[in-house]
C-alpha cells in the first residue's frame, strides 16, 4: 500500500449551482473528493469572483479550496471525475508539503450578490493617498539631482 500524500485542490464552481443550495453542492463535491479514498483534512468556500475569461459560458465562479490526504495512484481517477462533474468549471490539484496555518481558520460568510469590483466602505480609509505614497517611496542612493546636470 502506498503512503498517502497531502494535496491542495482548488475548484471553480458554477454559481448557478451554488445559489441553488450550497449545502447540497458541498456534499456532492466532498463525495467526489472522497470517492477514491481521499480524506478531506480542511475544506473552505471562498468568495465568488469574476473570471478573467468565460468558462463554460460563465463569467463568475465560486472558489472552493480543500486539502486532501490521498494515495498518488488515485489522483488520475479523481481528476477525471472532477472534469466530468457538472458544477466544477475548473480544477487544480497540487501536491503540497504541509497545510498552511490559515487553512484552519474558520470560514467567513460571503455575500454571493456583492460585486467585488466595488470597494467596501472600509477600503477607502485603508488606501493611502498618492501624496502619502510619494512620501513613502523616495529615491535613495545614486539618484541624479538637477544640480548634477548643469554644464559649466
Amino acid at each position: 500500500m502506498t503512503r498517502k500524500k497531502t494535496y491542495e485542490c482548488m475548484l471553480l464552481l458554477d454559481n448557478r449551482e451554488v445559489k441553488k443550495g450550497w449545502d447540497a453542492l458541498k456534499e456532492q463535491i466532498d463525495g467526489v473528493l472522497t470517492k477514491y479514498g481521499a480524506k478531506i483534512v480542511v475544506a473552505k468556500r471562498w468568495d465568488e469572483r469574476k473570471l478573467a475569461f468565460e468558462i463554460k459560458k460563465q463569467r463568475r465562479a465560486t472558489y472552493y479550496l480543500s486539502y486532501l490526504e490521498a494515495e498518488p495512484a488515485s489522483l488520475d481517477e479523481l481528476e477525471r471525475t472532477l472534469r466530468l462533474t457538472a458544477p466544477v468549471l475548473r480544477h487544480l490539484v497540487l501536491a503540497c508539503e504541509e497545510i498552511p496555518g490559515e487553512a484552519y481558520e474558520p470560514e467567513r460568510e460571503f455575500d454571493l450578490d456583492r460585486d467585488e469590483d466595488k470597494p467596501d466602505e472600509g477600503d477607502s480609509e485603508e488606501a493611502g493617498s498618492s501624496d502619502e505614497l510619494e512620501e513613502e517611496f523616495q529615491p535613495v542612493g545614486d539618484a541624479i539631482s538637477d544640480d548634477d546636470n548643469d554644464e559649466d
